[in-house]
């Protein structure tokens, strides 16, 4: 009786996490993949709100995203931008026509090179 439900219980919560982190992987390289797109573009950047409504578009075949829809969204690539700009794989630029925040991408640098130096990672503290 118990032992079987605790287990069941943990087995559930690990589910859970093993999909949350599935979810902001897929996120992430649909993610990138708009900055794919976007570097072929005159100003290679594209504000949070761009991509949050093409991957909703593309994900609800076309039907426009609500707004708490699109909100949530942003956060979670705002998130992932936090990441890959500590990573120095994305510049936070300013949208050249609304001045909003927009994001670049810059790929694997030489700064994010230097982010996984073994060296440099024995004398970082975490």
């Amino acid at each position: 009786g118990g032992a079987v439900a605790g287990s069941s219980a943990g087995s559930s919560q690990r589910d859970e996490r093993a999909r949350k982190e599935r979810s902001i992987r897929e996120l992430a390289v649909k993610f990138i993949g708009l900055f794919m797109q976007a570097s072929k573009t005159p100003t290679g950047s594209i504000s949070l709100e761009q991509a949050a409504r093409s991957l909703l578009l593309h994900e609800r075949g076309g039907i426009e995203p609500e707004v708490g829809a699109m909100k949530t969204k942003v956060r979670r690539l705002y998130d992932i931008c936090n990441v890959l700009c500590s990573m120095r794989m994305l510049q936070k630029v300013r949208h050249a026509s609304t001045a909003k925040p927009a994001f670049k991408w810059l790929g694997v640098t030489a700064e994010t090179e230097l982010l996984f130096d073994s060296d440099q990672a024995k004398r970082r503290v975490v």
